[in-house]
């Protein structure tokens, strides 16, 4: 088997691996889509929860830095619905601020390229 082969095989297994982790995403915020760059991120700050999102290693660690500076800890009763619901829509609410983040970027540089003469064909 060719390293080309071993490649293939290594980006197959781990796309299985996130997809039974609860991954259905192999699509980053920041663009990266492939599947040996990914992690998953779970939403609720717990593992195995079953609230899972893809992310590229980068941004799971800005993110997860990010979570640990601005979010409650973790309480002392992991069964309370409230507390599992106030990390699941904070998890959601850095996710899609990530994602915010991503369209501004592109947003400008689409402004710098517009009326530059680039024409873009259908």
């Amino acid at each position: 088997m060719d390293e080309l082969e071993r490649h293939r095989l290594r980006r197959v297994a781990r796309q299985d691996a996130l997809r039974r982790l609860g991954v259905s995403n192999v699509r980053c915020a920041c663009g990266e889509d492939d599947p040996l760059c990914f992690e998953a991120d779970h939403v609720n700050r717990r593992m195995y929860d079953g609230v899972c999102w893809g992310c590229c290693k980068n941004c799971h660690a800005k993110k997860s830095s990010r979570e640990q500076a601005e979010h409650p800890t973790v309480g002392i009763s992991p069964g309370d619905p409230f507390e599992r619901m106030g990390h699941r829509f904070l998890g959601a609410a850095m996710y899609l601020s990530f994602c915010v983040e991503g369209l501004r970027k592109d947003a400008e540089l689409m402004f710098k390229l517009s009326g530059k003469g680039i024409a873009i064909e259908d």
